[in-house]
Parts: structure tokens; sequence; C-alpha cells
């Protein structure tokens, strides 16, 4: 009898002891929370153009476009407009060389990485894409000018006004 019992006490622990599982699937929800994000793009805040007393163009050659943004952002359009009585004129058929001292025409070209763009007078240029730039790019603007000789020394004298519009790349 004793034997009996023990043999039992033994499959009744056994039998408590175990856990049984069974196979179930739930759902578990995936829940996402967007902060507003950044939007800073570094843009020159002015183009600087010296017409030396030889009559040669000197521009700046540290002048870049900085994307800051938490994404991708896109130019999608550059207008160069004249200031100050100036007129821009065709850059590839402008010739300051040729024009009449102190006359208020101009010519500019702009080089966003593979993409340039020409004036091509009348506040008109020749841009007529987009250029893209991701998260930390930064873009050199590399820049020229055709100015004709001036009668007289000035400095600082803002000629044109060149706006880029930027947006995210969407």
């Amino acid at each position: 009898m004793k034997k009996i019992l023990c043999t039992l006490l033994t499959a009744v622990l056994f039998a408590t002891g175990t856990v049984t599982a069974f196979a179930d699937s739930s759902t578990v929800p995936v829940d996402l929370t967007v902060e507003a994000p950044i939007f800073s793009v570094t843009v020159p805040t002015s183009l600087p153009i010296t017409l030396t007393s030889a009559g040669e163009v000197v521009v700046a050659d540290n002048i870049a476009i900085v994307n800051n943004s938490a994404g991708p952002v896109k130019i999608s359009a550059i207008t160069t407009n004249g200031a100050g009585g100036w007129i821009t004129d065709d850059y590839d058929t402008f010739a300051p060389q040729s024009s009449k001292i102190n006359s208020k025409n101009f010519a500019m070209s702009l080089t966003l990485g593979s993409t340039t763009v020409h004036t091509k007078g009348g506040n008109l240029n020749d841009f007529g894409g987009s250029v893209v730039l991701a998260k930390g790019q930064s873009l050199p603007l590399v820049y020229d000018a055709k100015v004709p000789a001036q009668k007289e020394a000035s400095s600082n004298a803002q000629i044109a006004e060149v706006v880029f519009t930027v947006g995210w790349d969407e």
C-alpha cells in the first residue's frame, strides 16, 4: 500500500508541477509619434563681386548652400534680378569689354553641383529643373559675373538679387 500511495503521490506532484502552454496569436500595435521636423537651410547672404581697376572680375570662392534639415531638400527655383538700376544680360553673348563705360548691364553664371544657371537678360535665367541636397549636404556655389568698366570706384553696390526657392524634397 505504501508503494501504491508513493506512486500516486509522485504522479500527482508530476501532474501539478507542469505548465501547459497553448499556441495563440495576438496583435500588438506599433505607435509612431512624429515631432515637427527641423527645416534649416543656409544660403549665402551676398555674392560679392569685385571689378578691379584693370577691369577683371573677382568673386568669392567659399560660398555654399548647406542643408541642416532633418531630411533632403530641393532648390526648385532660382531668380536673378537686376537691382539699383542694373539690368541682367545674356551671359552667353554679353561682352562687357565692348560695352560703354559706366553702363549698368551685367551677366551672371551660377553653378550648384552639376547644374549651371546663366542669366538670359530681362531678369530671366535658364534654370529649368531642381537641385536636391541630402540631409547634412553642403553644396558649393561657384559663380561668375561679367561687368563693364565703371568710371568711379564704389564699394558694396548692390547690382542684383538672387533668390533661391528651397523646400522639402517630397
